[in-house]
């Protein structure tokens, strides 16, 4: 091929990019409170908030200085308070029983290949086995259940159990909540935990000041 076929190019086809990359990560902190409407299934626990929102009347019934929606807004903490509570003790129960139903179908299985265990004994063993595994897949499917919820996926298999996809998911929606680097002027950023916490307090002070 002749070099006259390859005229000289003086405009290239691509455009020049400009790449920002940031080593700073911000530790992930406790975030935004949600109400998981799983316990409202719950008799204990909406016999528990019934109780706490009469309890939370009670107390403030005979003081001239709350008024309504303030009332309002201590139900909701009182309210919020409990929950998080039930929901803790919740979880620390199933990742017990979790536990125990791990080590007992790792028994189940080790006793089931003895070959003194008799046609009996056997067909008992894996009853009980089949029994155990049902009780672990529920309780790997409300965890599931739970992961999707808070990731907000918008679509679900029935019988998909690739829980790690949706924490992963989970974590990617975290996020794109975090705040790494608001700027605070045409050229500059900050990126530090400090400094955004003092940032965020400066610009809050600011808007809710009295210009009068």
């Amino acid at each position: 091929m002749l070099p006259s076929e390859h005229p000289t190019r003086f405009k290239t086809d691509h455009s020049m990019i400009t790449l920002n990359i940031s080593l700073h990560s911000n530790p992930r902190g406790r975030g935004f409170w949600k109400l998981n409407t799983s316990p409202l299934l719950d008799a204990d626990y909406v016999d528990m908030i019934k109780l706490t929102i009469a309890q939370t009347q009670q107390e403030y019934q005979n003081n001239d200085s709350i008024n309504s929606a303030l009332l309002w807004d201590m139900i909701k903490m009182k309210v919020r308070e409990k929950s998080i509570s039930f929901a803790i003790s919740t979880k620390c129960k199933i990742l017990h029983k979790e536990h125990i139903l791990e080590q007992k179908i790792a028994s189940l299985e080790k006793e089931l290949i003895q070959p003194s265990v008799s046609t009996l004994h056997k067909n008992t063993l894996t009853e009980e086995l089949d029994s155990c595994r049902k009780e672990l897949e529920d309780i790997i499917k409300r965890h599931t259940q739970g992961a999707i919820l808070r990731c907000k996926a918008r679509w679900y298999n029935e019988g998909e159990k690739n829980m790690k996809y949706f924490l992963n998911l989970e974590k990617w929606h975290f996020k794109l909540n975090v705040i790494s680097q608001p700027k605070i002027n045409e050229n500059e950023f900050v990126t530090s935990d400090t400094d955004i916490l003092a940032e965020r307090e400066t610009f809050y002070k600011n808007l809710y000041t009295s210009q009068g």
